[in-house]
């Protein structure tokens, strides 16, 4: 049965310096969404030496893929995960409820 809405996936990040969001509409998330942000992020800062992005452990996040595209020479962003179960440290969480 369906509930008359359409689903909608978005991969979303938020810069806590300037409160600016980066979406990205997304067929499906997963690990090449998750590495289309960040390429998004870099495209926002390119002049930063290096750009630390805090998320949550799902699956997506830890994918090979992800993974390879991260250690490529010169990359300039570092993953810090927040630990499992603990939603309130993620900010990118809070705007999701407000989206909601």
């Amino acid at each position: 049965p369906s509930s008359g809405r359409d689903r909608v996936n978005i991969h979303g990040a938020i810069d806590l310096e300037t409160g600016k969001t980066q979406m990205l509409d997304v067929l499906t998330v997963d690990a090449q969404s998750t590495i289309l942000l960040l390429m998004a992020i870099l495209a926002t800062h390119p002049s930063r030496r290096l750009i630390h992005v805090f998320l949550d452990n799902a699956r997506y996040h830890h994918a090979r893929l992800a993974q390879e595209w991260l250690v490529r020479k010169g990359q300039r962003i570092r993953l810090h995960f927040v630990p499992t179960y603990s939603p309130h440290l993620n900010p990118i969480e809070r705007l999701w409820g407000v989206m909601h």
